[in-house]
């Protein structure tokens, strides 16, 4: 009796960490917000505390994967929900740091005693672009993608305002219904092929969110019989919603406002593609072939997947798209990067680095996880029939998939 109590009471602790983790980017989010009321360095302290806090959290703390036991729906829902008021705050906040002379939003820069000071003018206005984008590109790319998965209309509308504040709203259309089939053939927009930096990545991945969303919708369309200026069209939704946006973001705060909102939208942007980049770069799927772990890239350290909602769990979301976020758990037989999605994201922006370390354990899927369909699209010889052997880190593996395991001689 007291050993279980002991260990009842020592499961206490885990079960709260499990979900009080998922408030971390709402916090962030507020304590973004409350900067905005400083001057100075101090709008710089939002986007580098995700940044700083990923990294040093992620890369000391190592993997996490306790599963939520028990979860609390409500809690976990109301973090989700909170990103949309919290992100829409955030870039009000930049919105009155940044309004030109005369516009409605310069009043209020004053009245909040907010208004540029000086030579201080472009050190405050960069981190305040520089906090939402990083802040809002992360919520987009995490939040965002969650809500898209959902299947009601108002989560679905959530989920595309917080991507139209990036000026990237198609992208809810064209990652769940082209990504998700797609993921791993050379037509697939977010699957990287080996060697294309991400700076390569980045332009044409942007044009194929665009395209790939206008070609889904078409479609559509014409399955239901309808124009392709429909109403229903959920492309031209996303296009008019980024569109009054921008238009009222001029009304609001001006020239130099819509500039300050652009620029933060174009790091968010930059932000949510390296998310993509590194989770399928250099993984091939052979055509016909199902989804399987090994599709996709994982990187379950505790703080990336407490900000970003267990995504780094990555191939359990691709095995279930429609998961709720609190319920994936990491995959056997599926790739693992050796640091968290937040180091990986940035070691990303500078391609020799990036290459250097994961080329070593692209050579380590394709030894062990890749089907021999795969390693033929890959150029490779089919696998001979062997034993299990060490993976990229040492530890030994299962046998690789699609493959039955060696003979055994003798007892065990």
């Amino acid at each position: 009796m007291a050993e279980s109590a002991g260990k009842q009471g020592a499961s206490v602790p885990r079960t709260v960490v499990a979900e009080a983790r998922f408030a971390a980017l709402p916090l962030l989010l507020v304590i973004a917000i409350a900067t905005f009321f400083l001057d100075g360095a101090w709008l710089w302290l939002g986007g580098a505390l995700l940044l700083v806090a990923n990294l040093a959290a992620d890369e000391t703390g190592g993997d996490y994967r306790d599963p939520v036991e028990n979860p609390h729906r409500w809690f976990l829902n109301a973090m989700l929900y909170s990103s949309v008021p919290l992100t829409g705050i955030l870039t009000l906040g930049l919105l009155i740091r940044t309004a030109s002379p005369g516009s409605p939003l310069a009043d209020a820069a004053t009245l909040f005693g907010t208004a540029g000071d000086g030579g201080a003018w472009w050190l405050e206005t960069t981190g305040a672009i520089f906090s939402l984008g990083i802040l809002g590109g992360w919520t987009a790319g995490s939040f965002g993608h969650e809500l898209m998965h959902r299947p009601t209309r108002v989560e679905w509308s959530l989920a595309q305002l917080l991507l139209a504040r990036a000026l990237y709203a198609p992208m809810a259309i064209e990652h769940v219904f082209g990504h998700h089939r797609n993921v791993g053939f050379v037509s697939d927009i977010a699957t990287a092929p080996r060697g294309e930096t991400f700076w390569h990545y980045l332009p044409r991945a942007i044009l194929g969110e665009y395209r790939g969303a206008s070609r889904i919708e078409l479609a559509r369309m014409r399955r239901l019989g309808a124009p392709w200026y429909s109403p229903r069209n959920r492309f031209l939704q996303g296009i008019v919603l980024e569109l009054v946006l921008v238009g009222l973001v001029l009304a609001l705060a001006g020239p130099s406002g819509l500039a300050a909102f652009a620029a933060s939208a174009a790091v968010s942007i930059v932000v949510v593609e390296s998310g993509n980049y590194i989770s399928h770069y250099g993984l091939v799927r052979a055509p016909e072939g199902q989804v399987s772990p090994r599709h996709s890239w994982n990187a379950p350290r505790f703080f990336s997947t407490s900000t970003m909602v267990n995504l780094p769990r990555h191939s359990h979301h691709h095995r279930s798209a429609g998961t709720p976020y609190w319920e994936l758990t990491v995959l056997e037989d599926a790739p693992v990067y050796p640091y968290g999605t937040a180091a990986m994201s940035t070691i990303a922006l500078y391609s020799p680095l990036f290459f250097h370390i994961v080329e070593p354990r692209l050579a380590d899927w394709d030894d062990r996880l890749a089907s021999d369909d795969e390693r033929s699209l890959l150029g490779k010889p089919p696998r001979a029939a062997a034993a299990t052997r060490p993976g990229i880190d040492g530890a030994v593996r299962r046998t690789p998939l699609g493959q039955a395991p060696p003979a055994q001689s003798g007892g065990r």
